[in-house]
């Protein structure tokens, strides 16, 4: 789609001072995404109730779910097609338009062949009846007084995710509200867990957990929450009686040609000429200056604390109101949140990177956008497979130093560029982003990469507890080696830095006392191949062995299957909802087999002896003293 209304949008709209890159919405917190993951089912055992009203067509009736109508001018990605049909065929093709779907076999991934789950004392049935998919569970603990079932059975009406995970919804009866699943389908590892295993949040039941076994009955957050990103035009249709049930309705199920380009009717009634008062107001986010474009993703890739421009009364009903084209930062109101950043402001989740780009120079000084790197639909005359591109819509050439020397042509040279960054010019260290976009962001079972194009330091790591580049590289050197690097290196001022930092691997200091946030990070990295490579990793799973006996299931999962990357670890008795004897066992066992191989001999910083004897006298003290504060990270 293009139109040359998105000229209007000019420079001078981005002249406005940044607010801080820090910040979230209330309601997708604790009460958003947390909830979202320890629920089934709210109030039970009511009857399905009509919508009493509905203000467009729609496009299907269902009752108990939300609903996809046209109005405010969203016609549906349907209507784009006939004269988009490449553009159309890639977004078809793409995660996002799977992001949220209508159950139906076409859609649900998960396995629904007769399974029975558990989890704290709580039994779960999951079966199938040709086109429907339900679950049954035993009644949840209600405070209502009223008569309930022996059994409760519910239809799957929406699924969400497609990529790595996908979550399940189930209506509660009252009128289009939807509460979730307490299981998630790992895409992977083909398994179903626990949602509350699958976050950095301690589970219900855990003494330390801030959750209770009843919470796994509060009511869902998809009306609240998911609909306003993980749909077009989601509008909540939430009442402040709260008494009301929900009559939410989007424009289109998942991330629609309308999300990015702008409601399509007008754009139609122009090029038909069916109306001759019609004007063509799509917007084509490349044609918008870089701050523009890049609100358009993050609109719903980014984290803030409440709107500027609505009440919360008015985005609960009728949504967040944006419009590709707007100004995103005058919109939304960011502040810092230990939730979803470190402490000194960058971002360290998933699904945010709209908040790192804004603080990256090259963005701030630059014309860096969310495009630079990225492309929504794969051109034609791109020869990888659509499934390569579909994994990160990325431009052909983007997991290379293409990216960088774009703009930083100096470094197409090998010489220069290895004179920059002192390693080989086919290196692992050599790669623009290893450096300067390192892995510290973390969601879904994984680090990712952070979207703040910086500079490696020890700051960052004494201030702010973050990993740096050069460590999760080296996970075998000291935080005093890496800043005794960058001052011979990069003559960065020489770090004042306490005795302990020259005394153990960075990595396994965070292993032993970091907070789960940081052990979730370096329990990835001792699987990630350039670490491995470099570091070496015959000496990582006595490390690995104490993070799978971590009280936090996500870290216990991803130390566990970095050990499956090192190999040798097969007989490792391993399982989502092990009790801590068998977490206590499976570590015991992992650190008998390391000692039965070939030894690594005297590497003091590692706490590894010159007879090869791991030194469990000083792994003791370091986990004694962990940083042991509750973790959420509101992914």
């Amino acid at each position: 789609m293009s139109s040359d209304s998105s000229q209007r949008f000019s420079d001078s709209d981005d002249k406005q001072s940044l607010p801080p890159q820090v910040g979230i919405p209330r309601w997708t917190l604790a009460l958003g995404t947390a909830l979202c993951l320890l629920i089934v089912l709210g109030s039970v055992g009511l009857w399905f109730m009509t919508p009493s009203s509905q203000k467009g067509t729609f496009v299907d009736g269902p009752e108990a779910r939300p609903v996809a109508i046209s109005a405010d001018g969203y016609v549906g990605s349907e209507a784009c097609q006939t004269c988009h049909s490449h553009e159309h065929q890639t977004w078809h093709d793409s995660f996002h338009r799977t992001m949220t779907q209508v159950a139906s076999p076409d859609a649900i991934v998960g396995d629904f062949d007769g399974v029975e789950l558990a989890y704290w004392g709580h039994e779960y049935r999951l079966g199938r009846d040709k086109e429907e998919f339900w679950a049954e569970f035993d009644p949840p603990q209600t405070d209502l007084g009223e008569s309930l079932p022996e059994t409760i059975r519910r239809n799957i009406v929406l699924c969400t995710g497609s990529h790595t995970i996908q979550m399940y919804w189930i209506s509660t009866g009252k009128g289009r509200e939807l509460a979730m699943l307490p299981f998630v389908w790992r895409i992977a590892e083909q398994d179903w867990i626990p949602g509350t295993s699958s976050f950095v949040n301690l589970p219900p039941g855990h003494p330390s957990s801030p959750y209770t076994h009843k919470d796994l009955y509060g009511i869902g957050q998809w009306n609240q929450t998911c609909i306003l990103c993980h749909t077009t035009h989601g509008e909540p249709s939430l009442e402040q009686d709260v008494s009301l049930p929900p009559q939410s309705t989007v424009g289109e199920f998942g991330i629609a040609c309308e999300a990015c380009h702008g409601p399509g009717e007008s754009h139609i009634s122009f090029h038909n000429k069916t109306e001759a008062s019609a004007r063509d107001t799509i917007i084509n986010p490349l044609r918008l200056p870089h701050r523009r474009s890049s609100e358009v993703c993050g609109q719903c890739h980014m984290t803030w604390q409440e709107y500027a421009m609505a009440t919360w009364e008015e985005v609960s009903h009728s949504g967040h109101g944006y419009r590709p084209g707007d100004n995103l930062l005058l919109r939304r109101k960011v502040v810092p949140d230990a939730t979803q950043f470190w402490s000194d402001g960058m971002i360290r989740i998933i699904g945010r990177e709209f908040n790192g780009l804004i603080a990256s120079p090259c963005f701030q000084r630059g014309e860096m956008s969310c495009f630079s790197c990225h492309i929504l639909h794969q051109s034609p005359d791109d020869e990888r497979p659509r499934k390569e591109w579909t994994d990160d819509q990325l431009k052909p050439n983007m997991r290379t130093n293409q990216a960088c020397i774009f703009c930083h042509e100096e470094y197409r040279s090998q010489d220069q560029l290895m004179a920059h960054t002192h390693h080989l010019a086919s290196s692992h260290g050599s790669l623009c982003y290893n450096c300067h976009m390192p892995n510290t962001t973390y969601g879904l079972l994984k680090a990712t990469r952070s979207h703040t194009v910086g500079t490696p330091s020890v700051a960052e790591t004494v201030n702010a507890g973050r990993p740096n580049a050069c460590n999760l590289c080296h996970l075998d050197k000291t935080l005093q080696w890496t800043g005794d690097t960058l001052v011979d290196w990069y003559g960065q001022k020489p770090p004042e830095l306490a005795e302990k930092w020259a005394e153990a691997a960075l990595s396994v200091q965070m292993a032993l006392e970091g907070d789960a946030g940081q052990r979730a990070i370096i329990a990835w990295h001792m699987g990630w191949e350039p670490a491995r490579e470099v570091s070496r990793d015959d000496w990582i799973a006595p490390y690995l062995a104490f993070l799978v006996q971590d009280d936090y299931p996500a870290v216990s999962f991803i130390a566990h299957r970095s050990l499956k990357k090192i190999g040798g670890y097969d007989t490792i008795a391993y399982h989502w909802n092990m009790t801590p004897e068998e977490q206590k066992n499976a570590g015991e066992d992992i650190i008998h087999q390391w000692q039965q191989q070939q030894k690594v001999l005297d590497r003091p910083t590692l706490f590894i002896s010159e007879t090869g004897e791991l030194e469990m006298e000083k792994v003791l003290t370091l986990l004694q003293q962990r940083d042991q504060a509750v973790i959420y990270l509101a992914e």
